[in-house]
């Protein structure tokens, strides 16, 4: 089933229109967080995230939100990708463990990537969410943990753990 489901997925993203896309993505996932966290992470590492990924969001406000900060982001860290490694599920909460890839490209302000001079170089990191799914989008209750250590010496930023 989950095989067909990404087939069908590709399918639909050929066929159909980007709006159509996401609305469709959405009605199959409902509340399952499996199929939700997958649609979203394809949407996310999308080269068209920015109208693909507000669907997803419980509310436009949260989705223009997301997007105004992640672009930020994603100018500093081009080709990011975010693949699923382990995923555990009660019920319509979800904790997800991926691992993240992008390179460095610009300078980006904020966190332990502040001062880290950009060169391109190809980063990997992993970070673990906890989300719950309502009515086929993110609902009220998320949060989120990076290995900033680990960026930290990706970037080559001198850590004081070795």
């Amino acid at each position: 089933m989950t095989g067909m489901l990404s087939f069908n997925r590709a399918v639909l993203a050929i066929l159909f229109s980007a709006a159509a896309v996401p609305a469709l993505a959405q009605s199959q996932s409902g509340d399952d967080p499996r199929q939700f966290i997958t649609l979203y992470l394809d949407a996310l590492s999308s080269n068209r995230w920015e109208e693909l990924v507000p669907p997803f969001m419980p509310t436009k406000e949260v989705a223009d939100d997301f997007v105004a900060q992640h672009r930020v982001f994603r100018k500093a860290f081009a080709d990011y990708t975010a693949r699923l490694k382990h995923l555990a599920v009660e019920g319509d909460r979800a904790i997800a463990w991926l691992r993240i890839r992008a390179r460095h490209v610009a300078a980006f302000p904020y966190d332990e990537f502040a001062g880290a001079v950009p060169d391109g170089k190809a980063l990997e990191w992993e970070e673990v969410w906890y989300f719950d799914v309502n009515g086929g989008k993110f609902g009220g209750e998320w949060d989120f943990l990076v290995n900033g250590v680990a960026r930290m010496k990706a970037l080559g930023v001198r850590c004081l753990v070795d």
